[in-house]
C-alpha cells in the first residue's frame, strides 16, 4: 500500500512538471494535487503576477515574499516543477513574453523590457533555448 502511495505521488509530480513546462500560464487543473500545494501554487501565482515585471525580481526576493528561505522554496520548487527559482522565474517571464508577441502589438524589445529583462542578448538567448525560434520569428507565426 505505502509503495503504491509513494508511486502514485511521484506519478502526479512528474506529470505536474511535464504540464508546467509546456503551458503558457501557471495553473495545473487537471493533475492532482493536496491541498497545500494549491495553497502553495495559488500563492505563487500571487507573487509572481505581482513582481514579474520587476527586473530587480530575483530568487531572494522571490523567497522573501513567499515567506520562505531561498533554499526553501528551490527544494519546493524542484518538488513540484522540477526547476530552481531562478529557472522558474525566467520561464514565467518568457511564457509572459510568448503570450504578449501572439497578442500584442509592442515591439519585441519593449516587450522583453515590460516583463523584466535588462538585457536583449540574454533574453533573446533564454527565449531560443525553450522555443527554439528566435523571438521574431516566434511573433511572425
Amino acid at each position: 500500500m505505502l509503495k503504491a502511495t509513494v508511486w502514485q505521488q511521484i506519478q502526479e509530480r512528474k506529470k505536474l512538471q511535464e504540464r508546467y513546462s509546456q503551458e503558457l500560464v501557471l495553473k495545473p487543473t487537471e493533475i492532482i494535487i493536496n491541498s497545500v500545494d494549491e495553497k502553495f501554487i495559488a500563492k505563487l501565482e500571487t507573487v509572481v503576477d505581482s513582481a514579474i515585471s520587476n527586473s530587480e525580481f530575483n530568487a531572494e526576493t522571490f523567497a522573501v515574499q513567499m515567506h520562505m528561505s531561498r533554499m526553501q522554496l528551490h527544494r519546493k520548487l524542484k518538488s513540484l516543477f522540477g526547476v530552481s527559482a531562478t529557472e522558474f522565474i525566467r520561464n514565467e517571464r518568457l511564457k509572459m513574453v510568448a503570450d504578449l508577441l501572439q497578442n500584442n502589438k509592442l515591439s519585441i524589445s519593449e516587450i522583453a523590457y515590460n516583463v523584466g529583462f535588462n538585457d536583449l542578448g540574454y533574453f533573446s538567448k533564454c527565449f531560443k533555448e525553450m522555443y527554439h525560434v528566435s523571438p521574431s520569428d516566434f511573433q511572425k507565426k
